[in-house]
């Protein structure tokens, strides 16, 4: 599974997007933390800084699909309720013929605030990965 990280990038960074009427764009901070076998403990928590692009804001729904798109995902299922979004998608890992399912939901805490829980299975391995995003900055730089 080590093309995952590109996959769960996207996802982690275009799922909060689909509640962009409420979210702030920008730098985000994110904290994430993955739970599987094998991950050793020193990387089981991880920062990464991610840019939200005014474009991305304006069509969310649009962005998080064209992100399913480029990981050659199907059945793809999207779903808003209140200030939750749930989503599942059957997606290819780059680079393997491998199928990996992907489940989570996002809730907008505030504009500037959100968590999510997302799980991915496949090629006989299951990851579970929280992760909170918190705005920095209205500018992109620093990433």
């Amino acid at each position: 599974m080590k093309k995952v990280p590109a996959l769960l990038s996207a996802l982690l960074m275009f799922a909060p997007i689909a509640q962009a009427g409420e979210m702030a764009p920008g730098l985000w901070d994110l904290t994430i933390n993955l739970d599987a076998p094998g991950i050793p403990e020193q990387m089981r928590t991880q920062k990464q800084k991610d840019c939200l692009s005014v474009e991305d804001a304006k069509d969310p729904e649009a962005s998080l699909r064209k992100s399913w798109e480029e990981d050659s995902c199907s059945d793809t299922d999207l779903k808003k309720s209140g200030n939750t979004l749930s989503w599942s998608a059957n997606c290819n890992i780059p680079g393997t013929q491998s199928r990996t399912q992907v489940t989570g939901k996002m809730v907008m805490h505030n504009s500037k605030h959100y968590t999510s829980e997302m799980t991915m299975k496949g090629n006989n391995h299951q990851m579970k990965t929280v992760v909170e995003g918190k705005w920095a900055a209205s500018e992109c730089t620093g990433k």
